[in-house]
């Protein structure tokens, strides 16, 4: 447990500690984050939900529900199934925006993060510190890549054509990122989580429309799985795409206008990854949120994937 911590009183001042007014359990449990007895000055560490409920008072419903809220806020996630926090800028307040390669704290840090070598969070810390931090990452080569996550499979499960290889007699097109992407579990309390590799395309997508992240997570999966049907891509290439369409979305005008952007789920279902980025940058929206644009040369142009609309999982 650590002596002291250092909190700066213009969190209450600053844009996370704005968002977090009006949410009284979602502060205490955004506090505890940053000083209660488990964390740590990187802000990657082992916390239960009963640890947790104990030492704020909440109950287990309301304790979700505020970890729910400082996520939302990007201001910590945390995983119910290997139970592990991330504060993301704990290591940022507590140690610097920087370290020096001769630092002696830089074998601190690096001791630390081996200690969480199954912490679906260790990849996100190292990419946002590593280089600032000259850290050694060679030291978390075959680190933890999604396997924690993965539920079950049942032999011979899947649908689809082709001649996939693995268990059973399932089928290549079980789903486009099935090679890095496993299946989501579901906690007891009934939240899921997400594999490492979703969340930088859910913090790209412009802010006031990120809403309902398990359907976008599953409309972001079904992408994947067209783009490698249409184009004989790998996994891999589906996801950079992806990802590249989606950044390049949310700096253009078209993705700043967020009164005219599409909730992120429907902009996925939508096939809008699939438009031309030029014309993101002459933007005609409506009132629907709809933005007309044309196909991108050479890309399947296909519209609006997401079946009836469904409302939830907000």
């Amino acid at each position: 447990m650590r002596d002291f911590g250092i909190i700066s009183p213009y969190i209450w001042l600053g844009e996370t500690g704005k968002l977090l007014r009006g949410s009284p359990d979602a502060q205490v449990v955004a506090f505890y984050l940053m000083t209660c007895p488990n964390s740590n000055m990187i802000g990657l560490y082992h916390l239960g939900i009963p640890t947790m409920c104990h030492e704020t008072g909440l109950s287990e419903d309301d304790t979700y529900k505020a970890l729910q809220r400082v996520e939302e806020v990007e201001f910590a996630a945390y995983d119910p199934i290997t139970e592990t926090v991330f504060v993301y800028e704990m290591a940022k307040f507590q140690i610097g925006v920087e370290m020096k390669p001769r630092d002696n704290r830089i074998k601190g840090v690096e001791k630390m993060l081996l200690q969480m070598r199954k912490c679906p969070f260790l990849h996100t810390f190292l990419d946002r510190y590593a280089a600032p931090y000259n850290l050694d990452t060679s030291l978390f080569q075959g680190a933890y890549e999604g396997d924690v996550l993965q539920a079950p499979t049942k032999p011979g499960s899947g649908s689809g054509t082709g001649s996939g290889t693995g268990e059973g007699s399932g089928t290549g097109k079980i789903a486009a990122l099935s090679s890095t992407e496993k299946p989501l579990r579901k906690s007891r309390a009934g939240r899921f989580s997400y594999p490492a590799s979703f969340e930088p395309w859910w913090l790209a997508y412009p802010k006031e429309k990120r809403v309902g992240k398990k359907k976008t997570f599953d409309a972001w999966k079904a992408a994947g799985s067209r783009l490698v049907d249409a184009n004989d891509w790998t996994s891999e290439k589906a996801r950079d795409w992806l990802q590249s369409q989606v950044e390049a979305f949310a700096d253009s005008p078209a993705g700043k206008r967020t009164r005219y952007v599409q909730e992120s789920h429907r902009w996925l279902n939508h096939g809008r990854y699939d438009d031309n980025p030029s014309a993101w940058e002459d933007h005609d929206g409506d009132e629907s949120g709809t933005v007309r644009c044309e196909s991108s040369p050479g890309r399947p142009h296909e519209r609006d994937y997401s079946g009836p609309d469904e409302t939830g999982d907000q």
